[in-house]
């Protein structure tokens, strides 16, 4: 069902890895008068952002991309 199921599982790490950036939005309003608070939940949510996103291009790429199986 799946053509590339190597890719489709290393993109279900990517997004499992993504979702633990979640605290990233908590760190940001937490401490929102103190800038290094701000800065570190903001790095955390765009490392996140990104991971996710590389991991919802595997998991698609698993689906669609030729088999090298």
């Amino acid at each position: 069902m799946i053509p590339n199921k190597k890719k489709f599982k290393n993109g279900l790490r990517k997004i499992t890895l993504a979702s633990i950036s979640l605290i990233g939005p908590v760190i940001f309003t937490l401490k929102s008068g103190d800038i290094l608070y701000l800065i570190i939940g903001s790095i955390i949510m765009i490392i996140g952002f990104l991971i996710g996103a590389w991991g919802i291009k595997d998991i698609l790429s698993g689906f669609f991309d030729k088999p090298n199986e």
